[in-house]
């Protein structure tokens, strides 16, 4: 019997982002302003012309770059093969890991501190920053290499995870 579990877990924006995007709309809005106003006074005739173009323009960067704070996490699992997919603005859609549940060499409650120092060739940071059922997972793949992945599941994904979970990695973290 196939089985097939999927989960979208939106990323909540930091204190950071949420300043940028306040600072893209502002730039953004005070851009688009002058070149309107430029555009309908048509004090210079020749330039006037493009103005409207340009606030066009200045508007449709604005906001692709706002949208694109939009992220969120797409955790599948199918027949013992897990994809990670990372969604920008719900209009691109990038494959970050997918790996055989059986090739993880590591699994269970994620902690910060004790990877802090670890060396990976890939780190896949999928989850939310203090969320409180953060589980990691090590592999190695083609694409990636040696890979941290940090995630947050919930029930229905763990489980799928840990029923094809090699033998001793299932027994250490039941």
């Amino acid at each position: 019997m196939d089985t097939f579990f999927e989960q979208i877990v939106p990323i909540k924006k930091t204190p950071a982002q949420v300043l940028l995007q306040l600072l893209i709309s502002l730039v953004g809005s005070v851009m688009i302003f002058i070149f309107m106003v430029g555009a309908l006074l048509g004090a210079l005739a020749q330039l006037s012309i493009l103005l409207f173009p340009a606030a066009c323009v200045t508007g449709y960067f604005a906001w692709k770059l706002l949208t694109g704070f939009n992220v969120e996490y797409e955790y599948s699992v199918t027949n013992g093969y897990i994809d990670i997919d990372k969604i920008i603005a719900q209009r691109k859609r990038r494959r970050v890991l997918a790996a055989k549940v059986r090739d993880f060499e590591a699994f269970g409650a994620y902690d910060a501190k004790k990877f802090a120092e670890r060396r990976f060739q890939t780190r896949i940071i999928a989850a939310n920053a203090g969320a409180e059922n953060i589980w990691y997972a090590e592999v190695r793949t083609e694409k990636t290499g040696h890979t941290l992945l940090v995630f947050e599941p919930d029930e229905r994904i763990l489980g799928a995870i840990k029923k094809d979970l090699p033998h001793l990695l299932a027994k250490a973290i039941d």
